[in-house]
């Protein structure tokens, strides 16, 4: 099973007044051969489908793009080759193509659900919450046991702020999720252990990332999550063992180290906390575009408390 890279798109204020990163992990999808070979054997440009595929594969998604493009050029009605085309264009950010690239695939074959999945992918990433809604809702029509368009739909939830409606997406994703799957149903806890700590409930939130760490020890968003669901609790020992955890796992997570240098100054612990925060604006400096206001917001903090230390 592939996926995308699980980019940091969403923030949210979880530590009282300070707006800490939290990432949404994206959908699972069966990945562009689940298309393809169905139909490869079929048709008269198997090569070129065929190639697109294997790129695909080893995560050259130009090269892939381009052996699609040469399967539509052979045969302009291959609705396989432009469903594969718009998957491979998400995973290069092109995202209105992919829009177009699946409305293609679904004027073909409107039962195509993993068109309608992909599509609702790219409209959620460019912004466009109610046309991926909408998608994931027609995925639903089509497969209505499908966990991945609960999931995906919930996601999209979560980002217009209706995080009840989101909840109750997750909980179906969880009962429709294959129970050997682990790691898909710890991804599902998280985010909806992210859900409820969005709408303050704590002790839900808490269950619901220490079910996702069972299930996946190696979760360092859980562990966040966690993090901060402690820390709003006034928990600020556990807070601190649970932040601790996320930067072992991810040495590089400044959205950790936010955290945890917030429960260290307000545990007195001046110095750690500084050492903390310049960590944070070190790893958040190295992709500000991924979450701009807590970048500034931790470069502002840390001169203050720069300067206060000074001071004292």
């Amino acid at each position: 099973m592939q996926e995308p890279d699980p980019r940091r798109v969403s923030q949210r204020m979880v530590l009282g007044l300070v707006a800490l990163g939290l990432m949404l992990t994206l959908w699972w999808s069966r990945g562009s051969s689940a298309i393809a070979a169905e139909v490869a054997s079929q048709q008269p440009d198997r090569a070129a489908l065929t190639a697109g595929v294997a790129a695909f594969r080893q995560g050259d998604y130009p090269a892939a793009i381009a052996a699609f493009s040469e399967a539509l050029r052979a045969n302009p009605n291959l609705a396989a080759a432009y469903g594969d085309r718009c998957l491979a264009r998400i995973y290069q950010r092109e995202y209105a193509e992919a829009i177009d690239d699946c409305t293609q695939a679904l004027r073909l074959d409107p039962r195509n659900t993993e068109a309608y999945l992909n599509r609702g992918l790219a409209h959620y990433r460019q912004g466009s919450l109610d046309e991926a809604i909408a998608d994931f809702t027609q995925l639903l029509s089509l497969t209505p046991h499908d966990p991945r368009a609960r999931y995906n739909r919930g996601l999209a939830k979560v980002a217009q702020a209706a995080y009840r409606e989101a909840i109750v997406d997750y909980g179906e994703a969880l009962r429709q999720a294959p129970p050997q799957d682990r790691k898909m149903l710890a991804q599902i806890y998280t985010d909806r252990g992210l859900a409820e700590l969005l709408v303050s409930d704590l002790r839900g939130a808490i269950a619901d990332l220490t079910q996702a760490i069972q299930l996946d020890s190696g979760n360092a968003r859980a562990y966040l999550n966690r993090a901060c669901a402690y820390h709003r609790d006034g928990n600020l020992v556990a807070a601190l063992s649970d932040f601790d955890q996320a930067i072992a796992i991810d040495p590089t997570y400044a959205e950790a180290y936010f955290g945890r240098a917030m429960v260290r100054q307000q545990r007195g612990e001046s110095g750690s906390a500084i050492a903390d925060l310049r960590e944070s604006v070190r790893y958040f400096g190295e992709h500000p575009e991924l979450a701009p206001d807590t970048y500034r917001q931790a470069v502002q903090l840390l001169k203050q408390w720069r300067s206060h230390t000074s001071i004292g």
